[in-house]
């Protein structure tokens, strides 16, 4: 008999045990979940005048800011070289590929009053190429440029209509159809 009243107070023991560790464990989940509940939600947003992201060596790759109405985003390569910069503001908006210079190479423009236009640039920031388009005037055409930036070959549609014309060092017209 001393066997198996030691063997149910074992038992006794064990039960007292497991039933203060059940009772522990929903204790501690019931808490858990009053203060998951109770905690403070956390806002998916930053307020900030500028934002500046850098990589893991300190380097900056990424600058989002204001200048004046517009908002402006530079991506950076390494080195800290600005590459791309985009803006938008109340008259439109840019994408503008750079060189190491930071001088543009091509341009990608978008003004509410004048239209959208592709810009090409040569070394010293002038524009060589721009293919243009005015959906208001319902003009589309495109220039090549000399060194001095005047236009020497115009291929241009208003509305109906389509001209080609070539110009001289001078701007002068030498030919163009009809």
């Amino acid at each position: 008999m001393n066997t198996i009243e030691t063997r149910v107070r074992r038992l006794e023991v064990s039960n007292g045990r497991w039933r203060l560790a059940t009772l522990s464990l929903l204790a501690l989940v019931g808490c858990g979940t009053y203060m998951a509940a109770d905690a403070p939600s956390y806002s998916q947003e930053i307020t900030t005048g500028k934002l500046r992201i850098e990589d893991a060596d300190g380097n900056v790759r990424a600058v989002l800011g204001v200048i004046g109405d517009d908002a402006v985003l530079i991506l950076f390569a390494t080195g800290n070289k600005a590459r791309t910069m985009v803006t938008g503001g109340p008259s439109g908006s840019e994408l503008s590929f750079l060189d190491d210079e930071l001088h543009n190479t091509i341009q990608l423009v978008n003004e509410i009053e004048k239209g959208s236009a592709l810009q090409i640039f040569d070394t010293e920031e002038r524009i060589v190429c721009r293919v243009f388009h005015n959906e208001k005037d319902r003009i589309a055409g495109y220039s090549l440029m000399d060194t001095k930036g005047n236009p020497r070959a115009i291929m241009v549609a208003v509305k109906d209509e389509f001209g080609i014309e070539f110009a001289d060092k001078n701007n002068k017209p030498i030919w163009s159809a009809p």
